[in-house]
């Protein structure tokens, strides 16, 4: 099953259904798009704890393919702002 979370996730990612919202204090805000559905993806900076409405992520209480693909944008974000050696 948790092969199928990752391979979501990359999907959202590569199809563009992830938006950042934007950034209050140190939390960072997603949307993100899963079939007819949009979910609200939150990552608080110093819990460094990430949220999400979906119902796998509530009931679960564990990392969903919303959450790892909102994680595979901001690594890349990442990657791309890090300084070359």
């Amino acid at each position: 099953m948790k092969f199928k979370k990752y391979d979501k996730a990359r999907m959202l990612k590569e199809k563009e259904r992830v938006e950042f919202e934007g950034q209050m204090g140190s939390s960072l805000y997603f949307k993100v798009f899963s079939g007819d559905a949009e979910y609200p993806v939150v990552f608080r900076g110093p819990q460094k704890q990430w949220l999400c409405d979906c119902q796998y992520f509530v009931i679960k209480g564990k990392t969903c393919s919303h959450v790892l693909a909102c994680k595979l944008i901001l690594k890349e974000t990442l990657e791309k702002t890090k300084p070359s050696p």
